[in-house]
């Protein structure tokens, strides 16, 4: 798996062409906010319906989770990081089981119903990302589709992933080292799902 550095397929996508695009509130200041907050201004499709193609300008957290990180730094390219999101919507999904409580809005409802509703749901979610899963496996290997299931899915860091993972070591240098191995991996799973994965 050689690192692709291709300008074209590392295009930053809304992280681009930022200044020309409008915004009504002020935006946060760029720059780092502590270890868990890191603020880039990026343009998005408008959310307002009645504007057609209009893009908007926003302040962007790039630290909520590694993909964003990633992407924001030019690292992967919008199809990785667009195939990246709908991985971690399938994987989140299956885990969306809730309890239900038997009253709703003021209205008695069936609890014995409503919670075998939840469980065949919750079911089916858990069978399409066993489904997902195992498509993904094929491609990029156990050792990718691991990674992914654990930064996408449980929301861990490339460090946290080397723990979890084992080969992490005790020494600064031996964490810091199979951190990016990590992370070059996730990168280049997502390049190829992006290239061969059609959900």
């Amino acid at each position: 798996m050689a690192e692709n550095h291709d300008p074209a397929s590392l295009r930053l996508g809304r992280y681009e062409a930022v200044g020309s695009a409008p915004y009504s509130d002020p935006l946060p200041q760029e720059g780092r906010r502590g270890s868990q907050i890191t603020i880039r201004h990026g343009a998005v499709d408008d959310p307002d319906e009645t504007v057609s193609r209009r893009r908007r300008r926003v302040a962007i957290n790039t630290r909520t989770d590694p993909l964003e990180h990633e992407y924001s730094r030019g690292r992967l390219s919008e199809a990785a990081y667009r195939t990246g999101r709908t991985y971690q919507r399938v994987i989140e999904r299956a885990s969306g089981l809730r309890t239900l409580s038997s009253w709703r809005d003021g209205v008695r409802v069936d609890a014995g119903v409503s919670c075998d509703q939840a469980i065949i749901s919750a079911l089916d979610r858990a069978s399409q990302a066993v489904r997902v899963r195992d498509e993904v496996r094929p491609i990029i290997g156990l050792l990718g589709e691991r990674i992914l299931a654990l930064t996408l899915g449980d929301g861990l860091t490339f460090t946290e992933t080397a723990e979890r993972l084992g080969g992490c070591g005790g020494e600064p240098s031996a964490r810091r080292h199979a951190a990016s191995f990590y992370a070059w991996t996730f990168r280049q799973s997502l390049e190829m799902l992006a290239a061969e994965w059609r959900p």
